[in-house]
């Protein structure tokens, strides 16, 4: 189904509520935006670990996704263990 949405002033647009619950997210949840040859997509965003590259189990901390096994490196890093 197409449908046709204006742009807001500042460039924002509102996803109807029937095809955000078809593609599976709510208010206030973060989305992945590109542009590739005059198209841009949407996908749901699904937290990647930064350093590894793990998808099922990371966590977003300060806007940077970390597994947990990263996250203990990194602390023994940090902490000097």
């Amino acid at each position: 189904m197409q449908r046709f949405k204006k742009l807001t002033k500042n460039r924002a647009i509102t996803i109807p509520k029937d095809l955000a619950a078809e593609f599976g997210v709510t208010g206030g949840e973060a989305v992945e935006i590109s542009c590739t040859g005059g198209i841009i997509t949407i996908k749901k965003r699904v937290p990647k670990c930064r350093f590894c590259g793990d998808v099922i189990q990371a966590k977003t901390f300060k806007n940077i996704d970390v597994c947990p096994n990263c996250a203990k490196e990194l602390k023994e890093v940090v902490s000097g263990e």
